[in-house]
C-alpha cells in the first residue's frame, strides 16, 4: 500500500516563485481583497489583502480591528483605515467595504521582531501606514491610460 494512496497529484501546478517579503520602506499597491473575519477573541473585523510592486513581493495583509470592545485600539484601527480611505482619494465611507478592493496607494511597511518561546527572534512584516499612490493620475482623461488590477481572474477598470 502507497504511503500516499487517495492524495491527488498535480503535474500542472507551478513550481516555486521567486516572489519575497516587501523590504521595509514605501511600495506602491493595490487593494485585492476585503473580507469579513472574526478574530481570536470573538470581534468581528476587516482584513484587507494589498498586492504589493505589481505582484513583485508577497502580497500583505492588514487588519482593521473597527470593533474591538476597548475603544483606544477601535480607535486606532479606524484612524488607520480612514487614513487608507484618503489615500485612496476617498472623502467619505463608502456604502460597502468592497469599494476599496481595485484601488491604488501606497503603503509604508515596517519590520517588527517578536521574541519567540525558545528565546529567539522572528521578524515579521507589517503596514504602518498608508499614502497616496504616485501613480494616481494613471487612469485620469487627461493621461489616456487605464488602470487595470487583476483580481481572481475577474477584471476591474479604474478611472482615477
Amino acid at each position: 500500500m502507497s504511503d500516499f494512496q487517495g492524495i491527488d497529484f498535480f503535474k500542472d501546478l507551478p513550481t516555486a516563485s521567486e516572489k519575497t517579503v516587501a523590504p521595509k520602506g514605501v511600495h506602491e499597491a493595490c487593494v485585492m481583497e476585503v473580507e469579513e473575519v472574526t478574530t481570536n477573541s470573538g470581534d468581528k473585523a476587516y482584513k484587507f489583502t494589498f498586492e504589493l510592486a505589481g505582484g513583485e513581493y508577497f502580497n500583505e495583509s492588514h487588519y482593521f480591528n473597527l470593533f474591538h470592545p476597548k475603544e483606544v485600539v477601535a480607535d486606532i484601527a479606524r484612524k488607520s483605515l480612514n487614513q487608507l480611505a484618503m489615500a485612496v482619494g476617498m472623502d467619505s465611507w463608502p456604502e460597502k467595504k468592497e469599494a476599496f478592493v481595485g484601488k491604488l496607494c501606497r503603503v509604508v511597511i515596517g519590520k517588527n521582531e517578536v521574541k519567540q518561546s525558545d528565546g529567539s527572534m522572528k521578524t515579521f512584516t507589517d503596514i504602518k501606514g498608508f499614502l497616496a499612490s504616485e501613480k494616481s493620475n494613471v487612469g485620469s482623461p487627461a493621461s489616456g491610460w487605464i488602470r487595470v488590477c487583476i483580481m481572481k481572474s475577474d477584471f476591474i477598470f479604474s478611472l482615477g
